[in-house]
C-alpha cells in the first residue's frame, strides 16, 4: 500500500468481511459421518504489526521475506481454528504489506478475489468514516454444501452416473519417453513453463471452435490431447483440469472452496480427425 495506512480502519474492514461470510468462521470437527462445519460468532482478526522502517533498503526486504514466509507456513487447527490470520508489515511510512493467510479447506483462487475486493470496498468505507455497504448475500457456504447432500438438483443423479461409468474402467497410465524412469512417488518439486501466443492464433482457435459449437477451452484441451497421443502412442489420455464449480448464480460472490478438479478421460481410438475430436 502507497499510502500512511489506517491500521484502524484495516482491522474494522477485515472483521467486515469475517463477519459476512461464515466460511471464515468455521472450524471442522469430526463427528459420527465425517468431518462437521461449526460457525462462530463474529470475531475480530488480530494483526500483528512488523515494523522494518528503520532498517537498511536489503535488509528490510530480506526480513520482510522472512516474515511473510514464516507467517504463510505457520499450520492451522482445523478443529480450534481460525482458519484466517493477517501480519502487516512497515516498510515506510507510506509502504505497508499485508498478508492475509487462510486455510485452503475455507477458500479457492476464485474466493480470493471477492475476499480482495469486499476488504478493499470496507476499508475505504471504513476511512471515509461510513459503515460498508456490500449486497447482501443470499446464502452462505453451508447452504451450498447443504444442496450437494439433500438430493435437490434433479440432474444430480444423472450427472452422477455419467462420471460413475466414464471413470469406471481403470485409468490409463501415460508412459511418456522421458530421460528418467517414473519414481515409485510422484514429486512435489515442480516448475511453471509460460509461452506467450499471438492474438491472431488465439482468434483462429476460438474461431475454429465456434464452428463446431465448442469453447477455446474444449479446443485447447483437445490440443493437449493429441500431443499427448502422439508423443505416448496412446489412444486414451486423462486430463486433470481444475474448475470453478459455482454454477449458480448465488455462488458468485461467496468466498468458500468450491473448487473440484475433473479427470477428462479422452479416447483417441480410430484416428479422428482433429475437428472430430473437437465435438
Amino acid at each position: 500500500m502507497d499510502h500512511a495506512l489506517d491500521v484502524t480502519a484495516l482491522r474494522s474492514s477485515l472483521a467486515d468481511v469475517v463477519a459476512r461470510h461464515a466460511v471464515l468462521r468455521t472450524t471442522l470437527r469430526l463427528g459420527p459421518r465425517g468431518p462437521v462445519q461449526h460457525i462462530a460468532p463474529p470475531f475480530v482478526v488480530e494483526i500483528p504489526v512488523v515494523d522494518l522502517s528503520e532498517m537498511a533498503r536489503d535488509e528490510m526486504d530480506a526480513r520482510c521475506q522472512a516474515v511473510l514466509s514464516e507467517h504463510a507456513r505457520a499450520p492451522f487447527d482445523l478443529a480450534r481454528g481460525p482458519l484466517i490470520r493477517a501480519v502487516l508489515v512497515r516498510l515506510e511510512t507510506t509502504r505497508s504489506v499485508l498478508l492475509v493467510t487462510t486455510h485452503h479447506v475455507v477458500t479457492d483462487g476464485w474466493s480470493q478475489d471477492v475476499f480482495e475486493r469486499e476488504l478493499a470496498a470496507c476499508y475505504e468505507a471504513r476511512l471515509r468514516g461510513e459503515e460498508p455497504r456490500l449486497p447482501a448475500l443470499e446464502l452462505q457456504y453451508a447452504d451450498y454444501a447443504v444442496w450437494q447432500t439433500d438430493g435437490r438438483d434433479p440432474e444430480q443423479g444423472k450427472k452422477l452416473d455419467y462420471w460413475l461409468n466414464n471413470l469406471a474402467a481403470p485409468l490409463p497410465v501415460l508412459e511418456l519417453p522421458t530421460t528418467e524412469q517414473r519414481g515409485p512417488r510422484a514429486p512435489t518439486e515442480g516448475a511453471t513453463a509460460r509461452i506467450d501466443v499471438e492474438a491472431d492464433v488465439v482468434d483462429r482457435l476460438a474461431a475454429l471452435g465456434r464452428r463446431d459449437g465448442a469453447t477455446l477451452f474444449m479446443v485447447l484441451v483437445a490440443a493437449y490431447a493429441t500431443l499427448l497421443h502422439r508423443v505416448a502412442g496412446q489412444d486414451e489420455v486423462v486430463i486433470g483440469t481444475p474448475i470453478a464449480n459455482r454454477n449458480h448464480g448465488q455462488t458468485m460472490e461467496l468466498i468458500g472452496y468450491f473448487a473440484n478438479t475433473l479427470a477428462l478421460r479422452i479416447d483417441l481410438s480410430g484416428a479422428p480427425t482433429f475437428r472430430e475430436l473437437v465435438r
